[in-house]
């Protein structure tokens, strides 16, 4: 499973928090990383690579009055 990463980890990973994590992947499902491999505990992996570049190519926005000014 070398090159692989699953949940925490792809969170930590990935830089956003664990809700924009998955609302990431609940809302762009054609462009989020495909599970590698998923765990009949639980677990779902993926590739490393492909979280870094998703997140690189889409990263987090913020929204509310504190960032619009």
């Amino acid at each position: 499973l070398t090159g692989l990463v699953c949940g925490k980890d792809a969170i930590a990973l990935s830089g956003v928090t664990s809700p924009m994590f998955y609302a990431a992947k609940r809302f762009n499902p054609k462009e989020f990383p495909q599970e590698i491999y998923h765990e009949t505990e639980g677990y779902i992996w993926y590739r490393k690579q492909d979280i870094v570049d998703f997140f690189a190519k889409h990263p987090a926005r913020r929204y509310g009055s504190k960032y619009n000014g």
